[in-house]
């Protein structure tokens, strides 16, 4: 069976060619693999695995309103103003808004709502100044989050990494 890896997979195939049953059956890998790390955290376990679900309906639902915006496309033009300017680094900056706003929501939930995952991130984090500062980095420029927010979740990280 497959087993979770830190590779990353993209899956191409027409309509009914059963890519949605294989992202199922990964995930579903990936759930149990972080399961077990989340039952038995602390040094030498393995690491769990941040699942960017963007098959969703909706995910970047968000992220295409705000291009539209950007590129002041109306309505009635989005298609074509949509095909003359996306490119690969806006979709790739749709991603990275997701990832960290989805990071940060981890960081500032209670510690069970998140399956243990804020202390596990917070952990790791410890006595790595160069990742706590880039993840602080990650977050402050992609999250789509309050202040409040991301004091709470500077706080909670450089307390991990004191000066």
């Amino acid at each position: 069976g497959f087993s979770a890896t830190d590779m990353t997979y993209v899956i191409f195939g027409r309509r009914g060619s059963g890519k949605t049953t294989i992202r199922r059956y990964m995930e579903a890998a990936y759930t149990r693999h972080n399961q077990r790390c989340f039952a038995a955290p602390g040094a030498g376990a393995a690491r769990p695995f941040l699942i960017a679900d963007l098959c969703k309906p909706g995910h970047l639902t968000n992220c295409l309103a705000a291009y539209q915006k950007a590129i002041q496309a109306t309505d009635d033009n989005w298609e074509v103003q949509f095909q003359s300017n996306w490119t690969s680094s806006d979709f790739v900056d749709c991603i990275m808004v997701y990832v960290a706003t989805e990071l940060a929501q981890q960081l500032y939930s209670s510690p069970g709502r998140h399956g243990g995952r804020k202390g596990m991130i917070l952990d790791a984090l410890e006595g790595n100044p160069k990742a706590a500062a880039q993840l602080l980095l990650l977050i402050h420029l992609y999250a789509r989050i309050d202040s409040n927010h991301l004091h709470s979740i500077r706080q909670a990280v450089m307390a991990k990494n004191p000066q």
